[in-house]
């Protein structure tokens, strides 16, 4: 998951330096900033949220499986020894967890 966050930092870096490079050149005018809260990419979100300690590593890479990779849950269970019931308990836990990081998170940048 690190890497896929790196890469799609050092591709947001890149994108915005050739902006700015045009702006400076005189092709556009500057571009401005558009962002709606908790937009973004879903592997930024879920990290954003394990760094701010709204879920665990694990609890992101059971969202990142499920919903990221398109991993079933009985696979994904199994993988990790877990049992199905235990497995969509924890799913559980790291959606509403993930909720409430990103109504909170919405709250705060709407205020």
């Amino acid at each position: 998951m690190f890497r896929l966050v790196q890469r799609h930092v050092e591709q947001t870096c890149r994108r915005e330096r050739r902006i700015a490079n045009r702006c400076v050149l005189g092709f556009v005018d500057a571009p401005q900033p558009v962002t709606a809260p908790g937009a973004g990419n879903p592997d930024l979100v879920l990290a954003e949220a394990v760094v701010s300690d709204a879920i665990t590593q694990t609890q992101a890479n059971l969202l990142a499986d499920v919903h990221l990779v398109h991993v079933t849950q009985q696979d994904a269970a199994r993988r990790r020894g877990w049992t199905r019931y235990g497995f969509r308990r924890e799913l559980s836990r790291a959606r509403r967890a993930v909720t409430t990081f990103l109504r909170e998170d919405y709250v705060r940048q709407a205020a």
